[in-house]
């Protein structure tokens, strides 16, 4: 406690000298208190328990503060977002990271408050705290973009382009009618036609959530006997071969790639599946492959958050796997704040330069 007291006030004065904001002094006082406390109850025998995990996430937060990440804004008036999901257990995480009380709102400019909404309960929306605040709504999942109540602000895509990318069906007719095929799988027509390996995915599922790698057709014909395939819409394709999956991350407007950043996640065995949650590392796309993002999302004017998750082959090109909508759950992990903070400044601004929707 005491060196977390000295760290503090060494800060405290430091920030008087240079002339740091009261609010920025402050947070950054209490992160690095709470940091070095946090580090010396990790390592005493009564703390052995707890995760290491949230050392490294407050030492992410840390990070970020040194960086200081504020991109320059559109305006300076306040701004207040408007999380609208219908907060499913299964995205919990999501709202950790996003919630009024994250982390990463310390460090988006001019944002000065930030509401969950319920899009099930259709709750009353407040008034501002601020008289000439903006607000800006973020729909987090797919369901909720067409719900957005009009006279406020959004970067969202146009219902066509949802629609296309909300199923992987409809995503590889989209592809295959745009001159596209050679950026994803093989479909075959029915599973007498299917070679294997080869991938069976339900339409309509996230989160790598009804995937299954095929190698026979035993296999096949028992999956499809079970209900969850027997009663939905699925497709069979490929295998692409490889033990490298990526996803890029996107912030889009009108088809072009305003930000973007994509990770790497190395698969545990050949044929394998990515599984849910799975740690990555931070690369960088070439040229090649985000120009043929572009060539995906350009045709659909396409605006707001989007994910990519692909393989590629041996010549660098992309092999799309699916094309989400929407902010993906790997940029939500904590140690990716600096990530999640870049996609909701730029979201934010982009939003602001346009007019709210009608």
């Amino acid at each position: 406690m005491i060196a977390a007291f000295a760290v503090a006030t060494s800060i405290i004065i430091l920030g008087a000298q240079y002339h740091w904001d009261a609010v920025a002094v402050c947070a950054i006082s209490l992160l690095v208190a709470l940091s070095v406390c946090t580090y010396f109850v990790l390592r005493s025998s009564p703390g052995k328990f707890l995760h290491r995990r949230y050392l490294r996430h407050w030492l992410n937060v840390w990070r970020l503060f040194l960086r200081r990440p504020r991109p320059k804004t559109l305006n300076q008036s306040p701004v207040r977002v408007i999380i609208y999901d219908d907060f499913h257990p299964h995205f919990e995480n999501w709202r950790i990271a996003l919630g009024p009380g994250a982390p990463v709102w310390l460090f988006i400019r001019n944002v000065k408050e930030v509401l969950l909404v319920d899009s099930l309960k259709d709750a009353r929306i407040a008034y501002p705290k601020y008289g000439d605040c903006k607000t800006v709504y973020l729909p987090l999942r797919e369901n909720e973009i067409s719900k957005i109540p009009n006279g406020f602000y959004s970067l969202i895509p146009r219902m066509d382009a949802l629609e296309i990318f909300s199923c992987k069906a409809t995503t590889n007719f989209y592809l295959d009618e745009n001159g596209l095929a050679n950026l994803h799988p093989r479909t075959y027509s029915d599973h007498a036609e299917a070679e294997f390996p080869c991938i069976l995915k339900l339409t309509n599922l996230y989160g790598g959530g009804g995937i299954e790698t095929v190698r026979s057709e035993k296999k096949l014909q028992k999956l499809l006997k079970k209900d969850l395939w027997k009663n939905s819409s699925y497709v069979i394709q490929s295998y692409v071969p490889g033990l490298v999956e990526y996803t890029t991350h996107m912030v889009c407007k009108g088809g072009r790639i305003l930000w973007h950043c994509t990770y790497v996640m190395k698969l545990s065995k050949e044929e394998g599946m990515r599984p849910w949650g799975a740690a990555s590392d931070k690369v960088r796309a070439s040229e090649r492959q985000l120009k043929q993002m572009e060539a995906i999302l350009t045709p659909l004017e396409f605006s707001g958050p989007c994910n990519i998750d692909y393989k590629t082959d041996d010549e660098g090109n992309i092999i799309v796997f699916e094309v989400n909508p929407r902010m993906g759950g790997s940029i939500m992990r904590p140690e990716k704040i600096a990530d999640l903070c870049e996609t909701l400044s730029t979201i934010i601004d982009a939003a602001i330069s346009m007019p709210p929707e009608s």
